[in-house]
């Protein structure tokens, strides 16, 4: 995982699994676990799974419970908080849940999104010039 001010980029497909840590930041775990815990969440989701897992993460033993969201670390026993980071516009009101079960691919995700007012703007601006 990642230390306090480090920002990992979001994987290849477009997700990311992350830990609150005891100052209420968000951190990343390592990327040995990311595509583990993803396929397993995954599969949680449409009922093929379990609800919990064990992985390793950055050296580290961990629980990862998907019906609480939080995962213990198996040599101290503490207890956080987990999320699923999806590399979607801040804005979208979808859940992550519901995004990553309409395809197993994350890209289809980005749409087109049409604003006749920036649209407008952007028609005139290039007339201008």
């Amino acid at each position: 995982a990642n230390g306090v001010g480090e920002k990992a980029p979001l994987s290849a497909q477009g997700f990311e699994w992350q830990y609150q840590a005891s100052w209420n930041h968000w951190c990343s775990f390592g990327t040995d676990a990311n595509n583990t815990m993803h396929a397993a969440y995954t599969a949680h989701l449409h009922g093929t799974g379990v609800d919990f897992i064990e992985i390793s993460s950055g050296g580290v033993a961990r629980l990862v419970n998907f019906t609480e969201m939080v995962q213990w670390n198996s040599a101290t026993g503490t207890k956080r908080a987990i999320r699923l980071k999806l590399d979607v516009p801040l804005g979208w009101t979808t859940s992550v849940e519901k995004l990553i079960q309409q395809t197993g691919n994350t890209g289809p995700m980005y749409v087109p999104v049409w604003d006749t007012g920036i649209w407008n703007v952007i028609t005139e601006l290039l007339k201008s010039h």
